[in-house]
């Protein structure tokens, strides 16, 4: 089950970029779209998984400028996101909720 704000964010938004032209304070670069295609939040979820197992519980709807992925909790669990670092195979801890890494109107 998806967490509440991701689930309002897609309710409102199918994935873009952030709207004004500043960068994302938090260092989002794009939001992963739902649907099909290799860049869809159910393909990359699949890839992200089969780099990391451990990954599984988790719902990729971001990613920075580098090509590292925004990955959030499930619902129910903590509300702390993760950062997937690819080229390190590494997942990191971030401080900030969920609600802090989508746009205003989302949260």
């Amino acid at each position: 089950m998806l967490p509440a704000p991701l689930r309002e964010f897609w309710a409102r938004h199918n994935g873009g970029w952030p709207e004004d032209d500043e960068p994302h304070p938090l260092g989002v670069h794009g939001y992963v779209p739902l649907g099909e295609g290799p860049t869809c939040v159910v393909a990359l979820h699949a890839d992200l998984v089969d780099a990391d197992p451990d990954l599984a519980g988790l719902i990729p709807f971001a990613y920075d400028a580098g090509g590292n992925t925004f990955l959030a909790p499930g619902a129910g669990a903590d509300d702390r996101p993760v950062l997937w670092l690819h080229q390190e195979g590494a997942a990191v801890a971030l401080d900030h909720p969920l609600a802090a890494l989508l746009p205003p109107d989302a949260r």
